[in-house]
């Protein structure tokens, strides 16, 4: 049985990667997250010294935008040095293309999704049911991922 609190979420990004980009936002100056003092840092088991020195080396690297610390499977620690707000959405081109073709390939392979000729119809039932065009009951998961509309 599809899981569909897995897969609509998962349609849902793949539609919202057919769209197109943004125009890009505005540069701001650099800016740190969590965490802001060295107390919170330590609190992490973070050495405050070193991401200091981590933070300092990583802002001399022309093409680095972000460093993100993480420590046991969590985010402890991210500065941005340029580029967009650590908040904003970020232009990532055809990179999600990529993401998405993967984690279709991982909910066939765990049986979520039947393959790629499976019809999105059945995932938005309220909006691709019985009265709606067609051709729109046609489109499947391969179309999506390949950019067509069927």
């Amino acid at each position: 049985m599809l899981n569909p609190q897995l897969i609509a979420p998962l349609l849902a990004l793949l539609l919202a990667a057919c769209a197109p980009p943004d125009a890009p936002p505005a540069q701001e100056k650099a800016r740190s997250a969590v965490p802001a003092t060295p107390a919170a840092s330590r609190s992490v088991g973070l050495d405050s010294a070193r991401l200091a020195a981590a933070y300092t080396r990583a802002g001399e690297l022309p093409r680095l935008r972000t460093l993100l610390v993480a420590r046991h499977g969590t985010l402890q620690a991210e500065r941005r040095f340029r580029g967009p707000a650590l908040d904003a959405p970020a232009n990532t081109k055809s990179v999600s293309k990529s993401i998405l073709s993967a984690l279709v390939g991982i909910a066939i392979a765990e049986g979520h999704l039947t393959g790629l000729d499976q019809p999105i119809a059945s995932f938005f039932p309220q909006h691709l049911g019985s009265g709606a065009d067609p051709r729109k009951q046609q489109i499947t998961i391969g179309n999506l991922l390949s950019m067509q509309s069927g």
